[in-house]
């Protein structure tokens, strides 16, 4: 016996139940499962489609957007993703094609990030 603690006759025993007690708590266990898998099955589906709506919206916000042909996109490519990340090379795409906004520039010349000569930018007038 380890000094302080008290050792009681019975904690060794298990819970015993009679074979209908035993039917009754399994049959319990099982539909309290089934409720759990239920209920997080539904909040999975609600889950899916609450993302569904937000991509839908994001969607037609997208076409909203673009559909007056005026916009022009964006790219950059970059050295990775992390907070030693460079933009390597830099991208102005117009919706509508005109103009020479599809071309690429190159930031970086070559491996040791060589700054390449200064990007030239034109302000967009009216129709070109």
């Amino acid at each position: 016996m380890t000094p302080g603690k008290a050792t009681l006759p019975w904690a060794h025993w298990t819970a015993r139940r009679c074979q209908p007690c035993d039917e009754v708590a399994e049959r319990r266990a099982q539909e309290l499962q089934r409720r759990w898998d239920k209920e997080r099955a539904e909040a999975e589906e609600a889950a899916r489609e609450s993302r569904r709506r937000q991509v839908a919206d994001l969607h037609d916000g997208a076409r909203t957007l673009l559909a007056d042909g005026q916009a022009v996109i964006l790219d950059t490519e970059t050295t990775g993703l992390d907070q030693d990340t460079r933009i390597v090379e830099i991208a102005v795409i117009s919706i509508d094609g005109a103009g020479e906004a599809g071309r690429t520039h190159p930031v970086a010349a070559d491996d040791d990030h060589t700054p390449s000569p200064t990007l030239k930018t034109e302000p967009r007038t009216g129709d070109s």
